[in-house]
């Protein structure tokens, strides 16, 4: 790792400047060492939260929500609330086998 206390923000690259500015210099460097040459792609923060809201919505389905309740709540709409509640269902529910061969 390099080391923190030889290395200033004015030795950074313009670009990762603003980075080490947001998170710190050491945090920065440490991000240097863990990834350095690799393509990061930094998700919104809406897409970090939405496995937790799908399990909120599903929840709240389950304490006897309905579909359109569910929808209203979270600004969706019936349709992608069914498919995020049947998705969720499915993650949750231990895998049941499909049906065997007939013959």
């Amino acid at each position: 790792m390099i080391n923190s206390e030889d290395i200033q923000l004015n030795d950074l690259p313009e670009e990762f400047r603003a980075v080490a500015e947001r998170i710190g210099l050491k945090a920065a460097l440490d991000l240097v060492d863990g990834f350095a040459g690799c393509q990061l792609y930094v998700p919104k923060p809406e897409t970090l939260a939405r496995k937790f809201v799908h399990r909120r919505m599903y929840d709240d389905f389950q304490a006897g929500g309905n579909f359109k309740q569910v929808a209203v709540k979270y600004g969706l709409s019936e349709s992608r609330t069914r498919q995020i509640i049947k998705a969720e269902r499915r993650r949750r529910l231990p895998n049941r086998e499909t049906q065997g061969e007939l013959f």
